[in-house]
């Protein structure tokens, strides 16, 4: 039996050579698309940030940042409409309740619509928000974030400009990021309460 011609063996050697390239430039990208770090490991933790204000939704008054200066402050950007918000929700609700009593910490819940450029007077948002309270007989105050105005801020300041659900940030008393986490992981609200623990002494 004849050999194949010289031209098929390159023809067939080229295609092994691109077939080795894409996969190499496949494995380089989803290792640079790996996700970002999250809680203490996560590159925002260190700068400095608070919040300069949020207007209140189900809240009686705003809370500003001369009320958050010198705690330790747990802010959640969450949505009734999310899906993994409403997981990470009864967690949240326990971690609340846990620190309530200590005079050094505020926890700050933000509730977001699914157009973050929506700005205040989201009447829809508010119902939604407070049947979603209700029906979970939670008993918090929650705010709003004009057009993501400090969830653009906090993405500013971390490198990444993409908007996540939820997204809970823990600041220290000296006013820099001590943890962030976009989305939820079971078990995230222990790295969460590890993390305040440790900012409250």
């Amino acid at each position: 039996m004849s050999s194949p011609p010289l031209n098929a063996t390159s023809r067939l050697a080229v295609v092994a050579l691109i077939g080795g390239a894409l996969f190499l430039a496949v494995f380089v990208w989803r290792r640079q698309q790996a996700p970002v770090r999250a809680g203490k490991q996560h590159p925002a933790v260190g700068k400095a940030y608070l919040p300069h204000e949020f207007q209140p939704l189900t809240a009686k008054q705003p809370v500003v940042e001369s009320e958050l200066s010198g705690k330790v402050v747990l802010v959640n950007f969450w949505g009734w409409w999310c899906g993994p918000c409403q997981v990470e929700f009864p967690h949240l609700m326990d971690l609340e309740k846990s620190l309530r009593e200590i005079p050094n910490f505020r926890f700050v819940s933000v509730a977001c619509s699914r157009d973050p450029t929506r700005v205040e007077g989201d009447s829809d948002l508010r119902d939604r928000t407070e049947a979603f309270l209700t029906e979970r007989r939670a008993d918090i105050s929650t705010y709003i974030d004009p057009r993501a105005t400090e969830l653009r801020r906090i993405f500013e300041i971390s490198g990444d400009p993409s908007i996540a659900y939820p997204t809970t940030i823990v600041i220290g008393r000296d006013g820099t990021i001590r943890g962030l986490w976009l989305g939820y992981q079971r078990g995230d609200e222990l790295d969460m309460r590890a993390v305040i623990d440790e900012a409250l002494q």
